[in-house]
């Protein structure tokens, strides 16, 4: 990776923000496997869809950039009669 700034002060914030964006993205990717891992063991992998990431709502992004870095984890539940 080649980060390029005219000064420390822009480098040291570039560099700031692509470790936390790094370590949020991290955080999400375990909280998704667990939460994934635990729904294949009660409903077994058939019964899952991996699907795109989406915004979801417009609200939802935000929960992670508080104070509190709630990590976030989107899920839709949905239920079908057996053919």
């Amino acid at each position: 990776m080649t980060i390029r700034s005219y000064t420390d002060a822009v480098r040291n914030q570039i560099l700031a923000s692509i470790k936390r964006i790094y370590l949020g993205t991290a955080k999400a990717a375990g909280l998704a496997k667990r939460v994934t891992d635990t729904f294949v063991a009660w409903l077994g992998k058939g019964a899952l869809i991996k699907r795109q990431p989406t915004m979801g709502g417009e609200d939802f992004g935000m929960y992670g950039r508080t104070k509190y870095k709630v990590s976030t984890f989107m899920l839709r539940w949905a239920r079908c009669r057996p053919t």
